[in-house]
């Protein structure tokens, strides 16, 4: 059985653990908004010329093949941005994690080190919003 002294040391605990998850559970939790439902789209800071010069800076220019051998020259990035411009919930051509090639890989590599956007906003508040992007790939 529990002294009084021990539930008095791990309540504290427990409050302190519970008050830093919280606001990690309440932004998975809020909805993320799609591009049409917002008032202003989320901008990447410089524009989209620089977004795209971003990903050819952090993407190498090698020909990609799929499960089939087939190059590929298109690749459907679905991500999330964050009410504070940070992007999240990286995802490729609706494949699960496990079936990307190493060109997704790259992509995804390339998005996570991306600075934060600007987030989209709805009645003048920052909110989270899913953006699809197609990224036709060059090869020199």
């Amino acid at each position: 059985m529990m002294k009084i002294n021990q539930i008095r040391y791990i309540f504290p605990c427990f409050l302190l653990l519970i008050a830093n998850i919280n606001p990690l559970l309440a932004q998975a939790t809020e909805k993320i908004y799609m591009i049409s439902e917002v008032e202003t789209k989320p901008k990447y800071v410089g524009g989209e010329t620089d977004f795209y010069q971003f990903l050819s800076q952090n993407v190498s220019n090698k020909v990609c093949f799929d499960a089939d051998g087939n190059s590929i020259d298109k690749i459907n990035i679905l991500f999330t941005i964050e009410k504070d411009g940070a992007v999240s919930d990286i995802c490729m051509n609706n494949k699960a994690t496990a079936d990307y090639n190493s060109c997704e890989k790259e992509q995804i590599k390339a998005l996570e080190l991306m600075p934060k956007w600007i987030p989209a906003t709805r009645n003048g508040q920052p909110v989270r919003v899913q953006c699809r992007l197609p990224v036709r790939l060059h090869f020199n």
